[in-house]
Formats: structure tokens, C-alpha cells, sequence
């Protein structure tokens, strides 16, 4: 799958944002889920403890970022990263789902 990426957007004179969607940019941990995995953007499988990926649909895929608070980026990270040894922590992860893909398949 390959993941949006955001890009420098440079507004020449009078823009309406009306009916644009924002969201605070979230200094975490990029992540998919495809239904029944977590994987990093360049396809690398996070090992997240299952009872995590129960609280996930399996039947939708979305995309976000791993994120516990904001300056935290290194503490999330170093939880994601430390595999079955981390597992414990991963109840301080929230997974901030930036859009469902399934949308696009409707829209």
C-alpha cells in the first residue's frame, strides 16, 4: 500500500477553505492497518500485542499515527520498537486514525 505523504501547498491569493478537512499534524508513529495487522509506512510489520488489535476493525483498513501525547515522540517510538519486551507500555499508545480507506472505495 502505499501511504499519502503531506507536501509543502502554497496558496496564491483568496483560497475558501470552506469544506477543506485539517487536523492538528500529530507527532507520532505512522501506521496502517490493514484488518488484522499494524505496519509501519515502509511496510514493516509493528508487533503489537493482540488485545490492541482486537479493539481494530478487520473489516476496513485506516491509516494514523501511533501517538501518546504531544513531545513524545521518542517514548512512542522506543514502545513500538521494542517488540514483545514492550507489550506492557503499548496501553499508553493511542492509534489517531487520520482517514479509513475504506471511504475512498465509497466515495
Amino acid at each position: 500500500v502505499s501511504l499519502m505523504l503531506a507536501e509543502t501547498f502554497a496558496i496564491d491569493g483568496n483560497v475558501d477553505p470552506t469544506g477543506w478537512w485539517m487536523s492538528e499534524k500529530l507527532d507520532g508513529v505512522r501506521a496502517y492497518w490493514d484488518g488484522s495487522s499494524i505496519w509501519s509506512r515502509a511496510s514493516v510489520l509493528y508487533d503489537a500485542p493482540q488485545d490492541f488489535k482486537d479493539k481494530l476493525p478487520t473489516d476496513m483498513s485506516l491509516d494514523g499515527e501511533l501517538w501518546m501525547e504531544r513531545d513524545a515522540f521518542d517514548g512512542t517510538s522506543g514502545i513500538i520498537r521494542s517488540g514483545t519486551s514492550g507489550w506492557k507500555k503499548w496501553d499508553r499508545i493511542i492509534y489517531m486514525v487520520r482517514v479509513s480507506l475504506l471511504l475512498y472505495r465509497i466515495l
